[in-house]
């Protein structure tokens, strides 16, 4: 969609944002998770597994409750109770695991290999197939190649599948190069950001720290080198902000265009302002910022005050229209 009055806002005038806190879960992890239960579902696996922040969980949890299969979901201690509740209710067993994402990462693969469940972890390639479906639609449904494209980034799957659909896309003709890719990332958890501008070709990992980014909160991208090397190729960038960037963009996006993300989602365009105000984005640059989740996913990440109770009179209103 057209974001014209947050665009004229952050000086970015031909701003689109793509929302996928509109897909059926709410969040990316639809492009994923339904390729990867498609592929279980062919070799006729019983029983699908992932670690995940969240989002996974609550996706992987939907596709396998439509397909009739198992589905046992690991995510790390303080996810949000919202993203528990929406995968147990697909009839997913949510296991809550001590430590950060990557505790929870290692004990699936351990469990994946002891109980021969089907991995759709990071490193599974029909699950991150899915990603490609960014290049594919945008392409389609501008008719044009952005100058930009900015995605939150935690394993580097996005920024590694999108950019492999262009790279298709070029092969068959139909474009004739692809958009400047961007990873944004929470300072607290910059492993993919630290490694671009080291200069290296692989990701160190890291041990995050607290960020209200939880859904990119991930020390080990898996898939790192592939996201560098899609940032190398395209001439993009990778950019680590600040929690406060964070919230001040996810207000933005509400006030100014009515998308409610959650804090994660609004990675993407804290990244466009940063790169905006040093130069990299120019004015004329047609930008796409993706959101990768909805609002209601993390509802309580920034606090807003309570709603006043008043009686049901002009005059009580009036008092609270003042106090307000």
């Amino acid at each position: 969609m057209e974001a014209r009055r947050l665009g004229s806002a952050i000086g970015i005038p031909r701003l689109l944002v793509k929302n996928d806190g509109l897909l059926p879960t709410g969040s990316l992890k639809d492009r994923v998770m339904s390729v990867g239960v498609s592929r279980a579902r062919e070799i006729r696996a019983k029983t699908v597994a992932t670690p995940s922040t969240g989002n996974a969980a609550a996706a992987l949890a939907a596709y396998a409750a439509a397909a009739g299969l198992g589905c046992i979901v690991f995510v790390p201690e303080g996810t949000a109770p919202a993203k528990m509740v929406q995968a147990q209710a697909c009839g997913a067993r949510v296991i809550a695991v001590r430590g950060p994402f990557d505790s929870a990462a290692r004990l699936a693969q351990q469990a994946v290999a002891t109980f021969g469940w089907y991995s759709t972890l990071s490193d599974n390639p029909y699950r991150n197939d899915g990603m490609k479906s960014y290049g594919y639609e945008i392409w389609e449904q501008l008719g044009e190649v952005p100058d930009w494209m900015i995605h939150p980034e935690a394993s580097g799957g996005a920024v590694a599948g999108a950019w492999k659909a262009f790279g298709e896309m070029r092969d068959l003709g139909w474009v004739r190069q692809g958009p400047r890719m961007a990873a944004a990332q929470a300072e607290a958890a910059a492993a993919l950001v630290r490694a671009w501008e080291d200069g290296r070709e692989d990701v160190e990992a890291l041990r995050p720290g607290p960020t209200v980014a939880e859904s990119i909160r991930v020390g080990r991208p898996r898939l790192g080198w592939q996201a560098l090397r899609a940032l190398r190729e395209s001439g993009g960038a990778a950019v680590a902000v600040t929690d406060e960037e964070i919230l001040e963009s996810r207000r933005l996006l509400a006030t100014h265009e009515g998308i409610f993300a959650e804090p994660s989602g609004a990675v993407s365009l804290a990244a466009a302002r940063r790169l905006r105000r040093d130069g990299t984005i120019r004015e004329g640059h047609l930008v796409v910022a993706v959101v990768t989740g909805h609002g209601l996913k993390q509802p309580g990440a920034s606090a807003t005050p309570p709603a006043p109770l008043i009686e049901p009179t002009l005059a009580a209103l009036e008092r609270a229209l003042k106090e307000s």
